[in-house]
């Protein structure tokens, strides 16, 4: 009776036969390849992975920093394939045609692809936080008291009055 594990091969768990004479078989994208050893099966299923994998286009709504208003504005950008699956790196391609990789584990900024009316919605919203920050900011600002000068001078005044 054949013995079965698993490997990972870029962040899809394959199961791997074993059989009696030791040959190393499993099936990816419907395909099956064997090998005497698990490092060529491993060999064989990466590259079919890579090929199946091939043509992967999934566009998603990215919210990115503009670098000369430092405001959010949402972005079309499509991922294309996994680089790093385990810590969830994906490969994307930024509208210009740029590919990049994204950490898209570590972001709460990954919408699914929005629509023109929906877009509209989310620049709307994300103005209306700006308008609030420069609200608050605002606000803010004619309130704020120097702590450090004002505990020295009453702590000046009460020694000199003691005096």
């Amino acid at each position: 009776m054949p013995a079965t594990i698993t490997t990972d091969i870029r962040g899809t768990e394959v199961p791997v036969s074993i059989d009696d004479y030791g040959t190393f078989q499993a099936t990816l994208a419907g395909d099956t390849y064997s090998d005497a050893t698990l490092s060529g099966l491993r060999t064989q299923l990466m590259a079919a992975h890579k090929a199946a994998a091939a043509g992967v286009e999934i566009p998603f709504t990215l919210l990115r920093r503009n670098q000369e208003t430092d405001r959010l504005e949402p972005v079309t950008v499509t991922a294309t394939g996994l680089h790093q699956a385990r810590v969830g790196v994906v490969l994307i391609r930024w509208p210009g045609g740029e590919r990049d990789t994204f950490a898209a584990r570590r972001s709460t900024y990954v919408l699914r692809q929005l629509d023109d009316g929906e877009t509209e919605q989310l620049r709307f919203l994300l103005e209306r936080v700006e308008v609030a920050k420069a609200d608050l900011a605002e606000y803010t600002e004619a309130r704020t008291v120097d702590l450090i000068s004002a505990v020295q001078a009453a702590t000046d005044a009460k020694v000199g009055s003691d005096a």
